[in-house]
């Protein structure tokens, strides 16, 4: 299903400040899809980010993130479907360590 957002490319003014302050506040390489969704609503995202960016920013939640970072997973995985090309994978692959900050 689609979900209109503004990209980080998109984004303008305000908002494109709105953005750069919350990657360099939550030391994260992008924004995150449900931000950029309500980017759509400029105003509210400044409204929902000044009130949830105590808890964003909180020891709790950077020791959870470091709890599903270091998640290890099985050393055996199933085989991918068939219609995932190799040239997919390596993307994906490629893509992993962003979110590893």
């Amino acid at each position: 299903m689609y979900v209109p957002e503004i990209t980080e490319g998109e984004a303008r003014g305000r908002l494109r400040r709105l953005y750069h302050t919350i990657k360099a506040q939550m030391r994260v390489p992008l924004v995150g899809e449900p931000l950029r969704v309500l980017a759509q609503y400029p105003n509210f995202l400044h409204l929902v980010w000044e009130a949830s960016r105590s808890n964003l920013l909180s020891v709790h939640l950077e020791r959870m993130t470091l709890e599903l970072a270091s998640f290890k997973l099985p050393t055996h995985t199933p085989p991918l479907p068939t219609y995932v090309l190799p040239r997919d994978r390596r993307g994906a692959l490629a893509l992993l360590p962003v979110f590893r900050y």
